[in-house]
């Protein structure tokens, strides 16, 4: 799904049409409670964010391998996305597995959509 609203909007409508599940359908690990919303990339170009089901306050560094396990339930924000596509390049390894990862993309303008379009061109 790709939207202009906001990531807590996007992220209620699309799990209530069944795009995102549930923290009690999802079914990974233990720690992983719901939809990872992703909001910041840092200066380090790490992605920043929290589960829907956490602390809004406090982002914290989500890794890579974080991100694989999390199994198409990652909602991000054009901003973060064009920042992090920008970082790592938009053919890089890392952004070919937030595009596998990601299911909801919140706050897009519409280059952040061309950036996206592109994104997914290439990575097949």
């Amino acid at each position: 799904m790709v939207t202009g609203d906001s990531i807590l909007t996007a992220a209620y409508v699309s799990r209530e049409v069944g795009i995102l599940q549930s923290r009690n359908e999802t079914k990974a690990s233990s720690e992983i409670n719901g939809p990872l919303l992703i909001e910041n990339v840092s200066d380090e170009g790490k992605l920043l964010g929290h589960f829907l089901t956490g602390d809004y306050k406090n982002s914290t560094e989500i890794s890579t391998s974080k991100l694989r396990a999390m199994s198409s339930q990652v909602c991000i924000t054009g901003e973060a996305f064009e920042k992090y596509g920008e970082r790592w390049g938009w053919t890089s390894r890392k952004v070919k597995t937030l595009l596998g990862t990601t299911r909801v993309y919140a706050r897009m303008t519409p280059s952040h959509k061309e950036s996206l379009v592109i994104a997914l061109k290439n990575s097949g």
